[in-house]
């Protein structure tokens, strides 16, 4: 799993934000020990119309799956 420290500039289109750290799972087995050890985390995605908070809590990337849906509070991921 590659873990990087952004600046949350980097993350949104508003440009806006501090330094987070985000965790980018690649199998499903890294994101459910992530989850267990961290606790919920934000997820992000292109960032469009999301702003930030300074909350120093991390955030998860689910970029490395090629399928990513939500249906209410279930989340299917696909390699």
């Amino acid at each position: 799993m590659k873990v990087r420290v952004v600046d949350a500039k980097e993350l949104t289109t508003l440009k806006i934000g501090t330094e987070r750290t985000v965790f980018y799972p690649e199998t499903v087995e890294e994101l459910l020990k992530l989850l267990e050890r961290e606790g919920p985390l934000l997820p992000v995605g292109g960032g469009s119309n999301v702003v930030l908070s300074n909350d120093p809590k991390p955030l998860i990337s689910l970029s490395e799956f090629k399928k990513v849906q939500f249906e209410g509070e279930r989340l299917t991921l696909g390699a």
